[in-house]
């Protein structure tokens, strides 16, 4: 597969951005761009597609539970089948964030009253 003038820019976004969406015209290589990511090594992550009838009849039925079983990095291909699913992964993400920066903050106040934050702030 030749290398897609695009891919520097997904990489790139994959190292700090919690969503990164692919969308573009039917048969353009989307799904094989992705594939082929996960194959070089480039992204470490499970891929689902909807075409799947198991794995789409899952997330339809109950879409919370689909995302919470997901591994930290997925690929997620015809996700449009499952609209609903959208708005569970925003809330997810959502929440993830806070309870992250919650972690964080906790932490150097944890360390800060032990005594352990440096000045450089670890």
């Amino acid at each position: 597969m030749y290398k897609r003038q695009i891919q520097d820019s997904i990489i790139s976004a994959l190292q700090d951005t919690s969503v990164v969406v692919i969308n573009g015209a039917r048969q353009t290589g989307k799904s094989t761009f992705c594939k082929q990511l996960i194959k070089d090594g480039v992204f470490k992550a499970q891929y689902f597609t909807f075409d799947d009838p198991t794995t789409l009849s899952a997330a339809q039925s109950d879409p919370g539970a689909f995302v919470e079983g997901l591994a930290p990095h997925v690929v997620l291909d015809e996700v449009q089948r499952v609209p609903k699913l959208l708005l569970t992964i925003k809330k997810f993400v959502d929440e993830l964030k806070i309870t992250t920066k919650d972690e964080i903050e906790w932490e150097l106040k944890d360390k800060k009253l032990k005594g352990e934050l440096k000045k450089d702030g670890s």
